[in-house]
């Protein structure tokens, strides 16, 4: 097939996957092992798109033709899924093998399994496939050889896990790994690349990665592959996975003594090097009864379609069958109106990705509509954009009709706002059922309409999902309208929705009282921590609704609240609550009821549960009995109510307020601080200090001396029975409050931005930002470093389509610049025609200069715009090099408060001239730096 040679003269040694470098005329060859050269065919320039005739893997060598024929070709690495990847190992981190160093080194060479092989999809997994280490998966290692290793970040992978052969049975694994590269360090001199995952956090079950095939990688397709693990299985049955006494006296019959044992012992479970009581202890400690991790059959990948349009999204859309991939190219997508529809399966769903999660940045009237059945919509970016009013940014119905079953996962919606806040549309609307809006960011919602809503045309129960969201930065509006989530209308919410809202952050979320309005029944909020917010969790419309296990910390915040109830059956069970101001009169608010209420008014309250709530140092009533009566007809007051176990302290408004019903219980209730109010005397109420002290994340918990301890009465613990607030069992007689005194590992706490959102890299789920939060990868409390292409949002002022873009640059600073669009000189005062803002976050207070590395290449394209101050709209001058070199240019002050400190501020820069690049932004305290200074702070 090819011709042998001796080895060409002229040669220079390139990476495989870097063949933009190669001119016409020249001729690809490979040395093998031997020395033996090779040359022939090759498979087309850019990304692989057909088989080559010609597959190899190493170095390879260029020399100009002889005969003078033009190639411009990049080859193909062979391999037995794609190209590129040249090894897949599962590796014991943090054990004897690699020193116990937890981190990523040469060291952890010495800890791969080196009996233990990659399952691959179409294969059926065996013990060679599973480890049984008793810290789970928590290192794997890619041999790869990549197209820019230095660009290589975890948004170039996906981690999920599960158990079954069903891929919807999979999840996106919830803590971000810890990866790195060693170029030239894997099998034939490829990048070898450590994944590092936290010990515990992949046990009995298997992890799913995905390399994606992208511009970073130089794949022409994702490579997947699987580890699996269970704890102390021996491998002692080719048919399944049980861990029993057979595997305990497989240990005993090869115990080790004095011997080290090798890194492959399937008897050393807990990887020290020796086969001891230790390891029997893991076994018994894991004994999996009549349970096993299946031997999962890999499934086949469907075939990936590349599109750089919703234009080509719509010529290939009849196309794609069950588990194909639609892959959006990466860059900006702008006035781009996606219809995704489709019918995949529950084992082989449609996806619809970007490139690289958070890349494909779309804006504009940009919006997405997902129909069908069986869809996924994975890492996208709306940024900036705008629609007109009743539109939705991404609405589950379409050209196929609603949408079931159907995902929204992994991305972001961002200032996608109209210049005026009137205008009124939605950002996620979901309509059908079984749906899913999971670990995505939104932020900066400034205008009417509300974020995520569930539409419900008819009685019929939704079923759907809204977990682990960042939902932040939404200000004040000017009427009703402005909710965060809203499940139901009032119309039909009498009518049960079955609709689940938990593991949500909401940070600053003030746009009107009710953060969540629940309009609709059978709903469960659980989990949420609400932070900082002017509103509640309002139950407004609908019946037997519960909410459960939720954080609300008001910190210091105005008007901040905790739940109202409305409606009957209604259970609000293990919360906590600080802090707050009582938007609605209390922390929580038992609402009066008016007679023969219309669907949009207030039902009378009957038959609720308050329970096991823990109420600290709030601002108005801990709990009032009767908000709002008088007003509006509300003459009702409540029946039936139940008030139990809740433990409060605060020392600021009476405890208790409001008038009771007829049928109320006050039992095993703890109060302490502030007169009781109109509860003064009852017997349901013991007034004793509760001996409460702060723990690491500020939240106040039962001490070991506290009278709260086992002074319950009665079993009132919702939906997660026996299990208090942090997921630990309640046993014997159950504590007063929220918190059950316990020693017992906590499964959750209050939620940080990094525990929810969207996992790439970029737009921190922290903040309404990107990357430009004020990081850079340098450690300098003094000073703000950010690479320009790591912006929070692209505008476009005039709408005329032309934005800022992000394009690769050898000479810059992180490998990539921002360069201003085409088009005429803007020319102020006026309309801009381009402006980029960074959301940045200092740690000192002073005076900051501002340092710009950029470039021009003419007097048409040496100049751009910069603010005078945070928050403004760039307008002054500055002038930059043209002689296309990137020079560090200084550019005015800035003023950081000690009231900046801690959230992040507005800096925004404006196109003046086209083809004006920007590398990268720096404010720092010192004015006096040099180039060399400024460079440092980028290494």
């Amino acid at each position: 097939m090819a011709n042998r040679n001796s080895a060409p003269s002229r040669q220079r040694k390139l990476n495989p996957l870097q063949f933009e470098r190669l001119q016409p005329r020249q001729v690809l060859t490979t040395l093998l092992p031997s020395g033996e050269v090779f040359f022939g065919p090759v498979a087309e320039y850019g990304l692989v798109k057909e088989t080559a005739d010609f597959n190899f893997i190493g170095p390879v060598d260029v020399r100009e033709a002889d005969n003078g024929a033009d190639i411009d070709f990049v080859p193909t690495i062979l391999n037995s899924q794609s190209s590129g990847v040249v090894g897949r190992y599962v590796f014991y981190n943090d054990s004897v093998f690699d020193g116990e160093d937890p981190l990523a080194n040469a060291e952890d060479d010495n800890a791969i399994a080196t009996d233990k092989v990659a399952l691959l999809p179409g294969q059926t997994a065996t013990f060679d496939n599973y480890t049984n280490f008793d810290q789970g998966i928590n290192g794997i290692s890619i041999d790869i050889f990549l197209a820019d290793a230095e660009a290589f970040t975890s948004d170039d992978i996906n981690l999920s896990v599960g158990s079954g052969d069903n891929l919807s049975d999979f999840e996106r694994l919830g803590v971000r790994p810890e990866v790195s590269v060693r170029p030239g360090a894997g099998v034939n001199g490829s990048d070898r690349i450590s994944i590092i995952l936290p010990n515990g956090s992949v046990t009995n079950e298997y992890l799913q990665v995905t390399v994606y095939g992208n511009g970073t990688t130089g794949l022409s397709a994702n490579d997947v592959f699987y580890f699996g693990n269970v704890i102390g299985d021996t491998g002692n049955s080719a048919s399944n996975t049980l861990v029993s006494a057979s595997d305990i006296g497989a240990v005993r019959g090869n115990l080790s003594g004095f011997f080290a044992e090798n890194v492959d012992s399937p008897y050393d479970i807990n990887r020290d090097r020796f086969v001891n009581s230790a390891d029997i202890a893991t076994i018994r400690d894991n004994l999996s009864g009549f349970f096993s991790v299946p031997l999962i059959s890999a499934p086949v990948p469907g075939n990936d379609f590349f599109v750089a349009s919703a234009a080509e999204i719509d010529d290939i859309i009849n196309q794609v069958q069950p588990g194909d991939t639609i892959t959006l190219q990466n860059g900006f997508w702008t006035n781009q109106e996606i219809d995704f529809n489709g019918f995949g399966t529950e084992d082989r769903p449609i996806t619809l990705r970007a490139q690289t999660p958070g890349q494909v940045i779309l804006n504009g009237s940009s919006s997405i509509n997902i129909s069908g059945d069986w869809l996924v919509v994975d890492g996208l970016n709306f940024d900036g954009g705008a629609l007109e009013a009743g539109q939705h940014v991404v609405e589950f119905r379409g050209d196929l009709g609603e949408a079931n079953n159907s995902r929204f996962t992994n991305s972001a919606i961002t200032n996608y706002n109209p210049d005026d806040i009137n205008t009124r549309y939605f950002w996620v609307s979901l309509y059908g059922q079984n749906n899913r809006v999971d670990h995505n960011s939104f932020s900066g919602q400034n205008h009417s309409g509300v974020t995520v809503t569930v539409w419900r045309n008819t009685d019929d129960p939704d079923f759907h999902l809204i977990d682990n969201n960042y939902f932040a930065d939404r200000p004040e509006g000017n009427s009703n309208g402005w909710e965060t989530i809203r499940l139901g209308t009032s119309d039909r919410s009498l009518s049960d929705s079955f609709t689940t809202v938990e593991n949500n952050l909401f940070e600053r979320t003030d746009g009107e009282i009710e953060i969540i309005s629940n309009k609709s029944g059978s709903n469960i909020f659980r989990n949420n921590t609400f932070r900082e917010s002017a509103g509640t969790l309002t139950l407004r419309h609908g019946d037997n609704n519960l909410v459960e296990g939720n954080y609300f910390l008001g910190e210091g915040k105005d008007r901040s609240g905790g739940v109202r109830v409305i409606g009957e059956n209604q259970t609000v069970v293990n919360n906590y609550f600080e802090g707050l101001d009582g938007r609605a009169d209390g922390a929580i608010s038992i609402s009066a009821g008016a007679p023969n209420s219309p669907l949009n008014g207030h039902f009378q309250v009957r038959n609720a549960i308050i329970a096991h709530n823990t109420i600290v140092n709030v601002n108005e009533a801990a709990i009032i009995f009767d908000q709002g009566f008088g007003s509006r007809n509300r003459t009702l007051l409540a029946e039936n109510v139940t008030i139990a176990n809740n433990l409060i302290s605060s020392t600021l408004d009476p405890l208790f307020e409001g008038a009771e019903g007829s049928d109320w219980l006050f039992e095993g209730n703890v109060a302490f601080g502030q007169s009781l109010g109109s509860k003064a005397g009852d017997s349901g109420i013991t007034v004793v200090n509760p001996q409460l002290e702060l723990d690491a994340n500020g939240i106040w918990r039962l001490s070991a001396d506290s009278p709260a301890i086992d002074s319950g009465i009665g079993g009132y613990a919702g939906t997660a029975g026996n299990f208090d607030i942090d997921g630990q069992l309640r046993d014997g007689a159950f504590d007063v409050g929220a918190d059950e005194f316990s020693t017992d590992a906590v499964v959750r706490g209050p939620l940080e931005a990094a525990d929810v959102g969207h996992f790439w890299l970029g737009i921190s789920a922290g903040g309404s930002g990107g990357g430009g939060n004020g990081g850079g990868g340098n450690d300098c409390p003094s000073c703000v470093a950010v690479h320009a292409s790591d912006f929070s949002s692209v505008l476009d002022p005039n709408n005329d389509g032309d934005t800022f873009t992000v394009q690769n640059s050898n000479d810059a600073l992180g490998g990539s610049t921002l360069v201003a669009p085409d088009g005429d000189r803007v020319n102020l005062p006026g309309t801009h025609d381009a402006i980029v803002s960074y959301d940045l976050e200092f740690s000192e207070a002073g005076t900051y200069t501002a340092y710009y590395r950029a470039r021009g290449f003419s007097g048409s394209s040496d100049s751009f715009y910069t603010p005078d101050d945070f928050g403004a709209t760039p307008d002054n001058f500055q002038s930059l090099s043209n002689d296309g070199n990137y020079t560090w240019e200084s550019g005015g002050t800035f003023e950081v408060s000690s009231s900046d400190l801690g959230s992040s501020v507005e800096f925004s820069i404006g196109k003046r001239e086209a083809g004006a690049e920007l590398n990268a932004i720096v404010l720092h305290l010192d004015s006096g730096l040099s180039d060399a200074e400024l460079d440092a702070l980028f290494s």
